[in-house]
């Protein structure tokens, strides 16, 4: 698998990686050692399957000015795929934006906040 770090003619994540269709489920994982921990709930994968592709991306120069360079904390995820390969996504929590570099829907927010806390019960 050939995974993209940029293409000036994408618009959305979508466009940009190739996996409409193709995500088998999201995980956390952690930010020390990138060890796997809980898995995304059905319905929340689902939900991130739906919003994730269609966020649209944006300059990392106005992205950077926008939210003080990604300040604040961050989660790491894992995007798992049908074809078995996965790959990282950061999540920055205060100005709710994912790599490579798309704000989140309130949708896609709430259920990885949602997600998350689930990790402590």
């Amino acid at each position: 698998m050939y995974e993209v770090a940029e293409n000036p003619s994408a618009r959305t994540v979508g466009e940009l990686y190739d996996i409409e269709g193709e995500i088998a489920g999201v995980r956390f994982e952690s930010g020390i050692d990138g060890s796997p921990m809980k898995a995304f709930t059905a319905e929340a994968a689902k939900v991130f399957k739906e919003e994730y592709i269609k966020l649209e991306l944006v300059d990392r120069t106005k992205l950077n000015k926008e939210t003080k360079s990604l300040s604040g904390g961050s989660y790491h995820l894992r995007v798992l795929l049908k074809d078995g390969s996965s790959f990282r996504v950061a999540y920055y929590i205060k100005p709710a934006v994912l790599s490579p570099g798309a704000y989140a829907t309130e949708r896609l927010k709430e259920t990885i906040t949602g997600q998350r806390r689930l990790l402590y019960e």
